[in-house]
């Protein structure tokens, strides 16, 4: 009984989800025409805020996020975060007050119509060559002067592994120390139990839970502090996680 609850629990939450996502889109071509270029990221990270906010409420998946008073939402930061699961991108965005900018590979822009939104409410990165990797990071640093914030997953791709977390890249790192702009790291404790990263289909009802830390000032610091400052990020999260399975 409990696995023909799950079935239709599963097929109803894709649809809703389908639907839900498809509404954003509409919402999201209404803010792109009809904003100011000084509004519009704000504007598109509400849709993107009520988007999540609803899926999650749909799907039945609450989150309970711990002290988001370290987070000043009139700053700017480079938002970092471990990635297990499918439903951490809606949790990244609620957790998320400050106006921000997800990144995108820039060959996703170039899909019709998904591609017209993307463009215009995400920052492009390439990284085939070292002459790509340069503009995707100065694109990043001239989105982080204007006052939007940056998130970004430095793992690059979900964990499929039994390890607590995967090998970091360097480029929110460097994107920090170059812009002299504060680390504000976020860690979800155990999304991978409601949507497993080797089984992206099973979904369970449920409370995904996630904690800020202090946020990392990055003033002062040159490409030399990269590799500790990237060590620091990581044990914070290592710590998180082993706090929360002792819990548990």
């Amino acid at each position: 009984m409990k696995q023909v609850f799950l079935f239709i629990y599963r097929i109803y939450c894709a649809i809703a989800f389908g639907l839900i996502g498809l509404l954003a889109f509409v919402f999201y071509f209404l803010v792109i025409n009809l904003s100011s270029k000084k509004n519009l990221s704000r504007n598109a990270h509400r849709v993107s805020q009520y988007w999540a906010r609803t899926a999650m409420a749909f799907i039945f998946v609450k989150m309970k996020i711990s002290n988001k008073n370290f987070i000043d939402p009139k700053r700017t930061y480079v938002f970092v975060a471990n990635h297990q699961s499918l439903l951490d991108v809606p949790c990244w965005t609620m957790a998320c007050q400050n106006t921000l900018k997800f990144l995108s590979k820039e060959e996703m822009m170039k899909l019709p119509v998904f591609g017209y939104v993307l463009k215009r409410i995400y920052v492009a990165v390439k990284r085939d060559s070292p002459e790509d990797r340069k503009r995707s990071m100065e694109r990043m640093a001239s989105t982080l002067r204007n006052g939007v914030s940056l998130f970004i997953a430095p793992e690059g791709r979900r964990n499929k592994t039994d390890k607590p977390l995967l090998p970091f890249h360097n480029g929110a790192f460097r994107l920090a120390i170059m812009s002299q702009t504060p680390i504000a790291v976020i860690t979800v404790l155990n999304s991978g139990e409601f949507l497993k990263p080797k089984e992206p289909f099973k979904l369970y009802p449920g409370t995904v839970k996630a904690t800020w830390s202090e946020p990392i000032e990055t003033k002062g610091l040159t490409e030399e502090n990269m590799e500790e400052l990237k060590s620091k990020v990581r044990n914070i999260m290592l710590n998180k996680l082993s706090e929360y399975d002792k819990k548990v």
